[in-house]
């Protein structure tokens, strides 16, 4: 079992190329969008083909009472922006993607009962500053994680919790900002015999705090 915990273990500093976009500055690039969100929500909004790209637009927000505030379908490379609020309702994940490419731009907030962000076959994220991403462990899931952080992750548990393939690139972790967790900053997980390249950096101003 390889365990990192950010800004304690330094690993080599390879950069997935497929994460360039999202992590080379911290910048968000004006696009459009395939689907746009301008209504509150007040239940699971299920993204279907065709499109691939997602607006949450400023003020609005999507707060369903049970299960996920977004969810993606299996083999789908979902790209979310989110400038409202996207939460969960018991029992849920305010996002829910399934794509091994899928990726979220947060520049507001993103909380979930289970988790704030689950990226079940990898995940591309960039939280903005200022921007906050909460849950009982606040960005979890499985597969390759790419990760640009100037804003904060709080978890009940963990603020990141992600298993790691055991070959190839693993996790790619620049902080510039806050990851907490009431149990641990920062879980990534991969066997014992990975060859994954993973890359943490903590940088000037970023910090991963355990309350205790």
């Amino acid at each position: 079992m390889n365990t990192f915990i950010l800004g304690r273990l330094l690993t080599s500093l390879a950069m997935a190329s497929g994460a360039a976009a999202l992590l080379a500055t911290g910048t968000v690039v004006a696009q459009t969008y395939d689907l746009l969100i301008n209504t509150d929500q007040d239940s699971t909004v299920e993204l279907k083909k065709p499109g691939n790209s997602v607006l949450v637009d400023r003020d609005i927000s999507i707060a369903p009472s049970r299960g996920n505030g977004i969810t993606g379908l299996a083999g789908d490379d979902w790209r979310i922006t989110n400038r409202g609020s996207i939460n969960s309702g018991s029992g849920g994940k305010a996002i829910e993607l399934d794509g091994p490419n899928a990726s979220v731009i947060n520049e507001h907030r993103i909380r979930g009962d289970m988790a704030g962000i689950n990226g079940r076959a990898g995940l591309h994220l960039l939280n903005a500053q200022n921007a906050i991403i909460s849950g009982n462990s606040a960005v979890t899931g499985s597969g390759q994680l790419n990760l640009d952080n100037s804003g904060t992750i709080k978890g009940t548990l963990q603020g990141i919790n992600f298993d790691l393939p055991s070959s190839g690139t693993g996790a790619t972790l620049i902080n510039r900002g806050l990851v907490e967790g009431g149990y641990l900053g920062v879980r990534l997980y991969s066997s014992a015999d990975s060859t994954a390249t993973n890359s943490i950096r903590n940088l000037a101003g970023g910090s991963c705090w355990v309350p205790g």
